[in-house]
């Protein structure tokens, strides 16, 4: 389930809140656009289950995959506010969108540390962007 997650918004891109799509529609969609991709595969079957497993949350690997997604999309967000001084706001944004919808306790310990240790994580990806830079990488 978890490298399909993200394969139908190959098709029908990555809807974000304020796209004005409601849940049940971009669930039938992301079904739909994995019927498209895996229609030539032997296991397509297969293949669309798990992606109507990832969008109808009903089990608990579907909640942990959904908690792992918005994770990630704070991290990034802390990630560019330090790469970016200009998207200053964003960590803080991303992080109040995704804390009340965490599913997992899991999840939830995950979102707790980073908000936690937000300076820690910060000062991490500013030396890593230091290094980064000074390593002759994109000259």
């Amino acid at each position: 389930m978890i490298p399909l997650h993200d394969l139908p918004e190959v098709i029908i891109t990555d809807f974000t809140p304020t796209d004005g799509i409601t849940s049940e529609d971009k669930a039938q969609l992301e079904i739909l656009a994995m019927r498209v991709i895996a229609q030539s595969l032997p296991n397509e079957c297969e293949l669309v289950d798990m992606v109507r497993e990832y969008v109808e949350q009903k089990t608990p690997e579907s909640h942990w995959l959904h908690d792992i997604d918005k994770l990630d999309a704070v991290k990034m967000a802390l990630r560019y506010e330090v790469m970016y001084p200009e998207k200053v706001g964003i960590f803080r944004e991303f992080l109040d969108y995704a804390k009340p919808r965490l599913k997992t306790e899991e999840g939830k310990e995950i979102v707790a540390d980073l908000e936690q240790n937000e300076l820690i994580y910060r000062a991490h990806h500013r030396k890593q962007s230091v290094q980064g830079a000074g390593s002759g990488m994109g000259q």
